[in-house]
């Protein structure tokens, strides 16, 4: 488990890139002002012919800086 900085993000973005062939973006970093505060990427791919977008939001406990995925949404 890596740290919430603002080089995770990347890093987990090419990893999604390189490992599982999807097209990923980091959309923000700590850009949620939310306790804590949260990050965005984006992953899209194709299913059954249509696009498919969707958003994991990225953050850490409070009491801890290891980032983990707390939702995903469209």
């Amino acid at each position: 488990m890596q740290e919430h900085t603002a080089a995770n993000p990347d890093r987990l973005m090419q990893s999604i890139q390189a490992n599982y062939s999807l097209s990923a973006e980091v959309v923000c970093f700590s850009c949620i002002l939310t306790l804590p505060e949260q990050s965005d990427i984006r992953v899209s791919f194709i299913n059954n012919g249509s696009p498919v977008h969707k958003v994991f939001d990225l953050s850490h406990p409070t009491g801890s800086n290891l980032m983990k995925v707390i939702s995903m949404h469209n």
